[in-house]
């Protein structure tokens, strides 16, 4: 579809044939969460499972959205001076295990 034949259709000059544009509709479950470490570390066998799928026997959300907050404590020396990337990759390895106990 061209510009213009989308601007007549939004304008209501020209109609659009429904065969050609048809759409499914699917139920999509998406798990949004955020978390505040408060600069606390966590232990490499932390689970995360029961935060990122809290109801048992139900399907596992397609899409998760996760955010962290203070993984490192908020001190003068962390702030400027210290990479938290370490940090990161450690979250984020649990958060990848967790996600595909989930999946299985």
């Amino acid at each position: 579809m061209t510009h213009e034949q989308l601007t007549k259709i939004l304008n209501g000059t020209e109609k659009i044939d429904n065969k050609e544009y048809e759409t499914s509709a699917n139920e999509l479950t998406i798990f949004i969460g955020t978390w505040n470490m408060a600069g606390v570390s966590m232990d490499s066998n932390e689970k995360f499972t029961e935060w990122l799928y809290p109801v048992k026997n139900m399907k596992a959300p397609d899409i998760y959205v996760i955010g962290f907050q203070e993984i490192v404590e908020l001190v003068f020396s962390n702030i400027l001076f210290n990479s938290n990337a370490n940090t990161v990759n450690n979250y984020r390895t649990l958060l990848t295990k967790n996600l595909q106990k989930i999946g299985e």
